[in-house]
């Protein structure tokens, strides 16, 4: 038992513009123009990428330079890179030769992977850089190959980061004295949504549902950094291959009640917040603000600078205003999965909860700023239009009456 899946192609931004394949990912295969790539097991046990149909037309040739990569439920991660083969004997095979690109584990001994979690293809990252209160600049880092794996067992709970491109390990929690068991009767939950990793496991020391908050930054700009007479060196195009680690800051707070899936709002632009929708046991789906998540919240009292970019107080306990049930007060009977979509309009989401039941609804995470309130008054909107027309013609009509009897004197 394995998972795999395809990566965009290339490690900088050249060799994506050269190898275009995986945009729209897709869980183990992924469009070639003339073909369809798939990845897997071959009989031997090594991981491989196969085109399934459209081998002639150069398919093959155009799927060299895709990275793709799988686990292994031991926690075991391969990444490699379709080649070019070295026998031209081989070259009609609709299995395509590979090279390993790196190696990782992310689970120790007596672990399994629970839950695999990867950027959403419809989030989008409206800024690269958090504005804070002194006008600094945090640098938000982005990386469409990161993937977050949760493992459990033994009494512990491990989540690495891993780029899957580059197959190694950006960071890695620990959590003793913790089970995470998706599925009824147990708590876990993960999702990747812009620079954040929230997840869920389950404290069973302290007997309680915690949820743990990683924010990655790739670093810090001063308020005087960037200015006309002084610019930064920066990177012209990202690559997994050669790219530092990001700065990872983390918090964990205590839930309410016990987590069955986690996942995250997104919108056409990404303009609106991103909040994180929690599927509680009560059958019940939460969204939960995300400044109550921020790791940065200070554990005093915060400062002028920190209220003004919206930072409050730690506290380890998270408290669910009933007005952040989505769900308002209808129970989803075996509620487990989340699906969320951005709709047309940038304000709203649509969510999707799916179990025994469904249910489906749509959110705004901050509010229906682009929408007219149901009580608008569109009379009135009308009748001052109108005056405002019937002001300008008469008003109009006295400058022209005034400019011939001007010019008569």
């Amino acid at each position: 038992g394995g998972r795999a899946r395809l990566d965009e192609r290339g490690g900088d931004k050249k060799d994506r513009a050269r190898n275009r394949a995986a945009k729209a990912k897709a869980e183990g295969k992924a469009d070639i123009e003339g073909g369809f790539l798939v990845t897997g097991l071959s009989p031997s046990g090594e991981l491989t990428a196969c085109l399934l149909s459209g081998g002639e037309g150069g398919a093959s040739e155009r799927a060299v330079g895709t990275y793709f990569h799988g686990f292994d439920r031991k926690g075991a991660l391969e990444s490699r890179v379709v080649v070019a083969p070295s026998d031209p004997a081989s070259a009609s095979s609709s299995c395509l030769a590979s090279e390993v690109v790196g190696r990782a584990s992310v689970a120790e001994e007596g672990e399994e992977i629970q839950l695999v979690a990867y950027p959403a293809k419809s989030d989008v990252v409206n800024s690269p850089a958090q504005i804070l209160g002194d006008d600094s600049l945090l640098l938000k880092y982005s990386n469409s190959h990161l993937c977050a794996v949760l493992c459990s067992g033994g009494g512990d709970v491990r989540v690495s980061l891993v780029d899957t491109v580059a197959g190694k390990v950006l960071h890695r929690v620990h959590h003793a004295s913790a089970t995470a068991s998706p599925g009824k009767g147990g708590s876990a939950g993960l999702v990747v949504s812009e620079n954040w990793v929230v997840y869920a496991y389950f404290n069973s020391k302290a007997m309680r549902t915690e949820i743990g908050v990683l924010s990655l930054y790739e670093g810090m700009m001063g308020p005087y950094d960037l200015n006309p007479f002084k610019v930064p060196l920066q990177e012209p195009s990202f690559s997994s291959l050669s790219a530092k680690s990001p700065v990872v800051m983390q918090r964990t707070l205590i839930a309410p009640k016990a987590i069955r899936s986690l996942g995250a709002t997104v919108t056409a632009q990404g303009i609106s917040t991103k909040n994180i929708l929690a599927v509680l046991e009560s059958g019940q789906v939460a969204m939960i603000p995300r400044r109550m998540l921020d790791p940065r919240r200070p554990n005093a009292p915060p400062s002028k600078t920190e209220m003004a970019e919206g930072l409050m107080q730690y506290h380890p306990f998270l408290f669910v205003d009933p007005r952040q049930l989505v769900t308002m007060n209808q129970t989803v009977l075996g509620a487990a999965h989340l699906a969320a979509t951005p709709a047309l309009i940038e304000s709203t989401t649509l969510l999707l909860t799916t179990g025994l039941d469904l249910f489906f609804t749509r959110v705004t995470p901050s509010k229906t700023f682009d929408l007219l309130a149901a009580e608008f008054n569109h009379g009135f909107l009308l009748a001052l239009l109108g005056g405002l027309f019937l002001a300008t013609v008469y008003l109009r009509k006295l400058d022209h009456e005034k400019t011939i009897s001007s010019a008569w004197q």
